[in-house]
């Protein structure tokens, strides 16, 4: 399975300049254009909060491929966001960038807990997911060592 996280670079700045309302409204479209994006390669939203997206590629539904279609989808939300953000400064004077992270491996997936909170994904490759380190925010998705070997020999 790969997991998938995009947060939004410098996202208190980004508040702090709009306010909440535009923001959420920022955040909303970044939601929805990133979600067809993941569901149109076969992936799924495992959750939202604040400024950052989850997805999962090779869940609920097995993919071999998982780790190209989790590439492919990191470039299509990329580039979605980059058509957001010549909105976004246009009309509001501010860099909306959005960072994003792969990494490939075993995790445990499904409905977590007894309450309304929808399908994720837990384990320690979650975790690199979500830490990778910071690159090129507006044109690159680092990747870990066990997601690359997913990709070897696809464009």
């Amino acid at each position: 399975m790969t997991v998938l996280f995009a947060d939004v670079v410098h996202s208190m700045d980004i508040a702090a300049a709009v306010g909440a309302e535009r923001l959420r409204d920022i955040m909303a479209e970044l939601v929805d254009r990133a979600a067809v994006v993941v569901q149109h390669f076969g992936g799924t939203v495992g959750s939202f909060t604040g400024d950052e997206i989850m997805a999962v590629f090779g869940a609920p539904i097995t993919l071999e491929d998982h780790a190209v279609r989790a590439c492919l989808a990191a470039s299509g939300i990329q580039e979605e966001a980059k058509r957001l953000a010549s909105d976004v400064r246009e009309r509001n004077g501010v860099e909306l960038q959005l960072r994003v992270g792969l990494n490939s491996g075993q995790v445990i997936a499904g409905e977590i807990g007894s309450g309304p909170f929808g399908y994720t994904a837990v384990g320690e490759q979650v975790g690199m997911a979500q830490r990778m380190p910071p690159g090129d925010a507006a044109s690159s998705h680092p990747t870990t060592d066990a997601t690359t070997p997913g990709t070897t020999g696809t464009a």
